[in-house]
């Protein structure tokens, strides 16, 4: 949180207000998950929930906020607009947190820029609900399918051995589930910068096809592929995972071990053995 707010102190433009002034999609989608993350903090706190309520602001603040929504803003440039939906963003989100982590985030109230109406102490703040003219579900909708297709495409490059900072060319695949909706606009400019992607029009044969939330994308050949190394690590993954399997049966199989053993450490053994069937199944 504290990182957070930094970030969004050092890029606003000076003497911005704030204010939920939105002009992207993710601007949209962040004012929208703010606004459900307080009515589900009240609702928590007025069920006596706390633990629950502690959770669903971790959830907002790093989940939404700092893995997603900061890295949306990189690379735009904080005009008036997006600097008053930061800074207003961040306002609230310290207020929300108050409850759970007062000294940080009094000491970060200091730092925002405000005027005579916002008290000195954060303490004194009022945490007000979002408008209802916030609630965005098609924007949160298609951040969703953004922040899937890219996490997918992570996942494959790091798979890959692809080289952190290269920028890999991708179209939608062909053969991907019917859709009404393509990605376009918005999403696609998002997908492509986080995830380093290029979307080109191309007909040559891809090197794979990466899936996620009903959207197919067609890796392109291009150096920075090297076809070979998925299959190495996901063959060097089922080695590893067979001598467990191997040594997890061996146990279960010794009598001795099963009559001797406390009855926990027996079960603890057979639902590892489960898992380890499981994460083999699943390469």
């Amino acid at each position: 949180l504290f990182n957070a707010v930094r970030f969004a102190l050092l890029n606003v433009a000076p003497g911005a207000a704030p204010a939920p002034r939105p002009t992207a999609l993710e601007d949209r989608w962040i004012l929208s998950r703010l606004r459900a993350a307080k009515a589900d903090f009240a609702a928590q706190v007025d069920g006596f929930d706390f633990a629950k309520a502690a959770l669903g602001l971790y959830d907002f603040v790093y989940g939404e906020l700092c893995d997603w929504y900061l890295e949306f803003t990189k690379g735009r440039d904080f005009d008036e607009d997006l600097s008053a939906t930061v800074l207003h963003v961040a306002e609230e989100t310290l207020k929300l947190a108050h409850p759970i982590m007062p000294f940080v985030t009094e000491e970060l109230w200091e730092m925002v820029p405000r005027d005579s109406s916002h008290p000195p102490l954060l303490a004194a703040a009022r945490i007000e609900p979002e408008a209802d003219a916030l609630a965005d579900p098609d924007a949160e909708a298609q951040v969703s399918r953004v922040i899937a297709v890219v996490t997918a495409l992570r996942r494959w490059r790091d798979e890959a051995g692809v080289r952190r900072g290269a920028v890999l060319a991708v179209r939608e695949s062909a053969a991907r589930e019917p859709r009404s909706d393509h990605l376009f606009g918005p999403p696609r400019s998002l997908i492509a910068r986080l995830a380093r992607v290029e979307f080109v029009d191309s007909e040559d044969p891809p090197v794979a096809t990466v899936t996620a939330d009903g959207v197919a994308l067609d890796v392109l050949q291009s150096d920075e592929v090297d076809t070979g190394a998925a299959e190495r690590r996901v063959a060097a993954q089922r080695a590893t995972l067979g001598r467990e399997i191997a040594r997890a049966e061996g146990r279960l199989a010794n009598a001795g071990f099963v009559a001797k053993a406390p009855p926990a450490v027996v079960d603890a053994e057979r639902d590892k053995l489960a898992r380890l069937r499981v994460e083999l199944a699943a390469l």
